[in-house]
């Protein structure tokens, strides 16, 4: 059945255009905040993206990165030199010190001379809304059938600024029958509980490959989460829905929800509750070992059949073996 990516993942937006483009909208003597302006993107949760992108882009003569500020009115590292020349370059436009007592870094009037005004159309908002419409389409009913062919997908990410993402099926019993890797472009960055606009175009492109070399399988497993995320739409979830096959997410790390891990036991698995209800566990798969990982549904199934089929494809180590194998192709040195 043909991905449905019109809807699903239509295309995505330049954010570093887009943000340059805000940072050119501040005007001289006011500044902002890496908050602000990754509201003005329409997503507040970027703002550790923006702060990062201040530090490290493309830096040219004319460009106002020198109004970006820390919420507390800190001037915050300058790509272009030292505090001080910034703090100078600040005053020259007329932003005043909170202080003038010989303390360093001096802090800013943030109040005073803060910066809102800006003219965007968010396009982070779009993602998000979007998100919350895959979260409404997903199922939690799951296969009948058990399922035979088992896929795993992983990426992992390369200095030449690429992604390589891998692909395997295995059957029920954890043998490896097919491997597909490709490497691709970053389109977009990390932004946390954005993972899936990131890394679904190219597993979208694999499962097209599967499929026109007539493997299609049953079962979806990828590196991240499922329902474990703010809007219950992880990239398993994402993934699943935008190919309308079952799927899994098992990530190393929780991305929502707590659970304390130190006293579980190998093969053993303790439940992950948010707001009542439970969404995932953490599973601890091996004696080698003493790390869990965080399993929940994506879709087409509920948290016992995910977890009964991790269970089920781990032999011995850390990863069920789909995605053991899709980990270790993601990170080869070549591509086939």
């Amino acid at each position: 059945m043909p991905l449905d990516r019109s809807s699903l993942l239509p295309p995505l937006p330049n954010l570093e255009s887009a943000l340059a483009e805000l940072v050119a909208q501040i005007p001289a003597g006011r500044v902002a905040t890496c908050g602000a302006l990754a509201e003005a993107l329409g997503f507040r949760g970027a703002a550790v993206w923006v702060a990062q992108w201040s530090a490290d882009h493309d830096h040219c003569d004319g460009c106002r990165c020198h109004r970006i500020v820390r919420a507390s009115g800190e001037p915050g590292p300058f790509i272009a030199g030292p505090t001080a020349e910034k703090v100078s370059l600040l005053r020259s436009e007329g932003v005043a010190m909170a202080a003038d007592d010989g303390a360093w870094p001096p802090r800013l009037e943030i109040d005073r001379f803060l910066f809102t005004g800006f003219q965007c159309d968010r396009p982070l908002a779009a993602l998000v809304d979007l998100q919350n419409r895959v979260a409404a389409l997903r199922s939690d009913q799951t296969p009948r059938q058990p399922p035979r062919r088992i896929a795993g997908f992983d990426a992992a990410y390369r200095s030449d600024g690429t992604i390589q993402a891998a692909c395997t099926i295995c059957d029920g019993e954890g043998a490896l029958l097919v491997r597909n890797v490709i490497r691709r472009p970053v389109g977009f960055p990390y932004i946390s509980s954005l993972l899936a606009f990131r890394e679904l175009p190219a597993y979208a492109e694999l499962l097209d490959r599967l499929q026109t070399e007539g493997h299609e399988p049953d079962l979806l497993m990828i590196d991240g989460s499922g329902t474990l995320h703010p809007r219950g739409a992880g990239i398993a979830v994402h993934l699943g829905v935008l190919a309308g096959l079952p799927s899994v997410g098992v990530s190393k790390t929780p991305l929502l929800g707590r659970c304390d891990t130190a006293g579980i036991a190998t093969g053993h698995s303790e439940p992950i509750v948010v707001g009542g209800q439970r969404l995932g566990v953490a599973f601890r798969p091996s004696k080698s070992s003493r790390k869990c990982v965080f399993i929940s549904p994506g879709h087409r199934c509920d948290v016992s059949f995910a977890e009964r089929w991790v269970r089920q494809m781990t032999g011995g180590r850390r990863l069920p073996e789909p995605l053991y194998w899709a980990d270790r192709f993601s990170r080869q040195a070549s591509v086939d």
